[in-house]
C-alpha cells in the first residue's frame, strides 16, 4: 500500500496565516462581540418599550454635505428649529443642517479647542465638549448669533483619564430626569437619549453599530452599519454623530461630510 504524503510545514504556516487573518477581520468588525449580542437577545424576551433597530431601513445615504470639507464630529437634533447641528474638528464650526443634510448656516468657535460633540439642552441651550481639555462648555445660540467665543460661556472639566486624544466624544441629554450623558473616545463616537422609551442609543465607529441600551444597560437591539444592512449599499465609513427627531428617524453623520437617514417602516 502506498503511504499518505505528509502535509509539507508550508501547509501548516499557509493555515495559520489564514487563522490569523481571519481572526484579526473578526476582531475588526466585531464579529464575536456581535454573536454573543445576537444570541443574548434571542435568551431574553423583547422589551415591549424598545426602539426596535433592527426594522429600520436607510431612506438617504452617502448623502454629500455640499460646501463642507472638513470633518463633522457629533450630532444633535433640536425640536424647536426642527434641524440637526453638528460641530467640526477642525477650523473650529457650529453648523446648522437641514433634515435632509443641507447646510442652513455656520457659527465660527472661538477658543473651543477640539470640538467633537454638541447637545441640544433646551430652546437656543446646547452643551459643547472640548476633548483635548475635558471641558464640557454651555453656549447660547440665538437666530443673530453670529460667532461663539468659550471665553464668554459657562464651563465645567471633568478630569478623568486627563492625557492623548481620548477625550469626550459623545454626549446625551435626559430633560426629564435633568442628566447628561458623557461617552469617552475609544469605541464609543456618539450618543442619543430617547425619552420616549428611556433608552440610550450608543454608536461605535469602530464596531459599525448603533446599540440599543435598556435602564438596566442590557442591549436590546442593534443598527448595522455595514454594507448590505438595513438597505446600506455601502458601509457607513467613520461615523461620529447620530441624533433622533420626533418621530423616531435616525439621522447618522459620518466623517468627513457624509448625511445618512434611517426610518421604521
Amino acid at each position: 500500500m502506498r503511504r499518505l504524503a505528509r502535509p509539507k510545514p508550508a501547509f501548516f504556516i499557509v493555515m495559520l496565516l489564514t487563522l490569523v487573518a481571519a481572526g484579526v477581520v473578526a476582531q475588526h468588525f466585531r464579529l464575536f462581540e456581535r454573536g454573543w449580542f445576537n444570541f443574548q437577545t434571542w435568551r431574553h424576551p423583547a422589551d415591549e418599550r424598545s426602539i426596535g433597530l433592527g426594522d429600520y431601513r436607510v431612506s438617504l445615504q452617502a448623502v454629500v454635505i455640499d460646501g463642507l470639507d472638513d470633518n463633522v464630529s457629533a450630532l444633535t437634533y433640536d425640536p424647536v428649529r426642527k434641524s440637526l447641528f453638528t460641530v467640526t474638528n477642525k477650523n473650529a464650526e457650529l453648523i446648522e443642517l437641514s433634515l435632509d443634510g443641507k447646510i442652513l448656516r455656520r457659527i465660527p468657535l472661538v477658543g473651543f479647542g477640539d470640538a467633537e460633540a454638541v447637545e441640544f439642552i433646551s430652546d437656543n441651550i446646547y452643551v459643547i465638549s472640548d476633548e483635548s481639555q475635558q471641558r464640557l462648555i454651555k453656549v447660547h445660540v440665538n437666530d443673530d448669533t453670529q460667532f461663539l467665543d468659550a471665553a464668554d460661556a459657562e464651563q465645567m472639566t471633568l478630569g478623568v483619564h486627563i492625557g492623548g486624544n481620548n477625550g469626550f466624544e459623545g454626549l446625551a441629554y435626559d430633560s426629564v430626569g435633568k442628566r447628561l450623558f458623557v461617552a469617552k473616545e475609544r469605541d464609543l463616537s456618539s450618543l442619543q437619549y430617547d425619552e420616549r422609551s428611556g433608552h440610550l442609543l450608543a454608536l461605535s465607529d469602530e464596531s459599525f453599530l448603533v446599540l440599543e441600551l435598556g435602564l438596566d444597560g442590557r442591549p436590546l437591539s442593534s443598527l448595522s452599519l455595514l454594507n448590505g444592512r438595513h438597505g446600506l449599499e455601502k458601509r457607513v465609513p467613520q461615523a461620529e454623530g447620530i441624533a433622533m427627531d420626533d418621530e423616531g428617524s435616525l439621522y447618522v453623520v459620518s466623517e468627513p461630510n457624509l448625511f445618512y437617514v434611517f426610518k421604521k417602516p
